[in-house]
């Protein structure tokens, strides 16, 4: 994962407008209707190919046990999320993925979802759409469709443990932890079972203000 505090947060390093129009034709190659996403509400980040993989992550047109990311390769995720997901952090969402170790692009829908009925667990599926090259020219971009819909099994999906998003948790300044509990608050759900903590045993034969028991 890249941590490095030196390097500038990949938002303040964007001209939007051309990712945008990145966006846009990309989407025309993948047949994806671009108004169903918020292209006003982009998040990005840093991350790396392991770091998107885990035992929680399942890949869609894909072989089994294979991934559209490369293990040891960095890239840059760009997330739009659709218009009818109920809250920004979680939902469906059309993901374009820069690799910036090899310098190409991948057009993803992601969809992003926390278990809140008892075991609280992230799931996370990727469907690959398009793997292109991009030229950005001074009034339009061309896009050049690598059409290697096979070649997307770059890197085994072999991490047993949960997806490593400690970087989009930082983009949104949010974390699945975090996102329960707002949850709970919100909704002043009762857990029955406290973790591993101790629940707080009263006195039923304690003193109340008035003397009484």
């Amino acid at each position: 994962m890249q941590d490095n505090k030196t390097i500038l947060p990949l938002h303040k390093t964007v001209h939007f407008r051309r990712l945008r129009e990145l966006i846009t034709e990309a989407s025309k190659q993948a047949n994806i209707a671009i108004d169903k996403y918020d292209m006003k509400s982009i998040t990005c980040y840093r991350t790396n190919g392991k770091g998107l993989m885990g035992s929680n992550v399942s890949f869609r047109k894909i072989n089994s046990g294979r991934s559209c990311f490369v293990y040891d390769n960095n890239y840059e995720v760009y997330e739009i999320p659709c218009t009818t997901n109920k809250d920004k952090f979680t939902g469906d969402y059309l993901l374009l993925v820069k690799n910036v170790s090899f310098e190409y692009y991948l057009l993803v829908l992601m969809n992003y979802k926390i278990d809140l009925n008892g075991n609280f667990k992230t799931e996370i599926v990727y469907t690959p759409l398009v793997y292109f090259e991009a030229v950005l020219l001074k009034n339009n971009i061309k896009i050049n469709n690598l059409n290697r819909g096979f070649y997307l099994n770059l890197g085994s999906n072999s991490n047993n443990k949960p997806a490593d998003m400690a970087n989009r948790f930082t983009a949104y300044r949010m974390s699945d932890a975090s996102y329960i509990r707002n949850y709970y608050q919100k909704y002043n759900k009762t857990r029955i079972s406290n973790g591993n903590v101790a629940v707080k045993i009263y006195n039923k034969n304690k003193k109340t203000n008035n003397g009484k028991r």
